[in-house]
């Protein structure tokens, strides 16, 4: 067991916690191990675990680093209207490298057992495993169970790590319907990208979806989330269904399916879609708002979202009145769009301003993050198109979902089978209200 010292923020959000504990260890060194948002009482909770030195005791630590902040935490308190408080905590000594989510929209006994052994090809050793259980496949809650598997022998199968038999296997996983499991791992890997690919070609035959970070990545704090719309938050590309209410939807989506996949320069193929247009009747528009389709577990994403005190953003290439729209339904914080230009009560076949195109969302994100005092590692950016990729390369996470084939194989996160909320369990938030 690693001695360690717990220490609990309470405040209004997790930002100000987030602000706080920066401002609290500014100039104090503490390895910290772990950092989980927890929600207690409708106040936002930071719970951080930090590693001490076996050979200091608890007591005179604490009581030394109490002297040490006493100033800092009266000063936080005014500031952020954060407080803190500190306890002992026990840790099991292992070290977890990379954290492996694996989502499953049925059984698969045998699937997970080969992904076990293949983590044993690998060398690398599974520490604990968190199961996430589903009433239905989008909404799945996690169970308080962590299953920590121990080293077992087998004499068909033999490595220098862990061994697992069927029956180990299926008495873990028979036991709920498993939505998404998370594996804590320990061991080295030459070239995480390569090992990414390799798990990918496993996907299809395993019929689950996988991904895998360090970490140090998951344990960083997330706290502002950004967000495509056409196709990623909806279940359709506006500029398509403006098209057909004009006659001419096959002619645009052929375009926009070509733009989307990064075949045309998406400013010429945006301005030339947009010019067909050009005389379509602003009355349309209520219409088709009115029919959009949001994204399956869109609303438990942005509800769970703002309930752990997170800021959203909506950076879209497509029109203002659909993202202010979205942005009004699912109360986003931020929304950036191209605004149409109407004149006497028609659609121009223009945009006033500037196009929000690739480069205008990753410099929007970027201008983000700084507003929000947020390192580029704590910021979440999801979308499927070509003209999302820089803003999914500068985020932490960077998520192509449902996404085109160019995307997906850029992106280091991909999601092809699940809803949005699986983003909750990619970083391991516990979904708060699923109704």
């Amino acid at each position: 067991m690693k001695n360690c010292l717990q220490m609990d923020l309470f405040g209004k959000n997790f930002i100000l916690c987030e602000k706080a504990l920066a401002f609290l260890l500014e100039d104090t060194f503490l390895p910290i191990l772990t950092v989980k948002r927890k929600t207690i009482s409708q106040k936002a909770s930071l719970e951080v675990i930090f590693q001490l030195a076996e050979s200091i005791p608890f007591a005179i630590f604490l009581s030394a680093l109490e002297k040490k902040l006493a100033d800092k935490k009266e000063q936080m308190f005014k500031e952020f209207d954060v407080s803190v408080s500190f306890t002992e905590n026990k840790q099991d000594s292992y070290e977890n490298d990379f954290v492996l989510t694996v989502f499953s929209q049925k059984k698969e006994i045998l699937a997970f057992y080969n992904l076990v052994l293949f983590l044993q090809e690998q060398n690398l050793q599974v520490e604990k495993i968190d199961i996430f259980s589903a009433d239905n496949y989008f909404s799945p809650k996690k169970l308080n169970i962590s299953a920590k598997l121990e080293s077992t022998q087998s004499k068909e199968y033999e490595t220098n790590t862990a061994n697992y038999t069927s029956e180990n296997i299926q008495n873990l996983f028979l036991q709920e319907d498993i939505s998404c499991q998370q594996y804590f791992l320990s061991g080295e890997l030459a070239d995480l990208d390569y090992f990414l690919m390799l798990l990918k070609m496993h996907e299809k035959s395993w019929q689950l979806e996988l991904d895998i970070m360090p970490t140090s990545l998951y344990k960083t704090p997330k706290s502002l989330f950004c967000f495509d719309m056409d196709s990623t938050l909806i279940k359709a590309e506006v500029i398509d269904e403006l098209a057909k209410a004009y006659n001419k939807g096959d002619e645009v989506s052929k375009i926009t399916a070509r733009a989307m996949a990064g075949e045309l320069d998406f400013n010429k193929s945006f301005t030339h879609r947009l010019s067909l247009l050009a005389g379509l009747e602003e009355s349309v528009l209520v219409d088709i708002a009115e029919n959009l389709e949001l994204m399956d577990g869109a609303e438990i994403l942005f509800k769970n979202l703002h309930a752990l005190g997170h800021k959203t953003a909506i950076l879209s290439g497509g029109f203002d009145y659909f993202a202010e729209y979205i942005q009004k339904k699912l109360n986003i914080d931020y929304v950036f769009s191209n605004k149409l230009a109407i004149e006497n009560g028609k659609l121009t076949g223009k945009v006033a301003g500037e196009i929000i195109n690739a480069e205008a969302k990753a410099r929007i994100l970027q201008e983000l993050a700084k507003k929000e005092g947020l390192s580029l590692e704590q910021v979440v950016a999801v979308g499927d198109g070509a003209n999302d990729l820089p803003m999914l390369s500068l985020a932490g996470i960077g998520i192509a979902f449902h996404a085109k084939e160019k995307v997906k194989k850029a992106a280091k996160h991909s999601f092809n089978i699940v809803g949005l909320d699986a983003i909750l369990y990619l970083l391991g938030e516990r979904v708060i209200d699923k109704e």
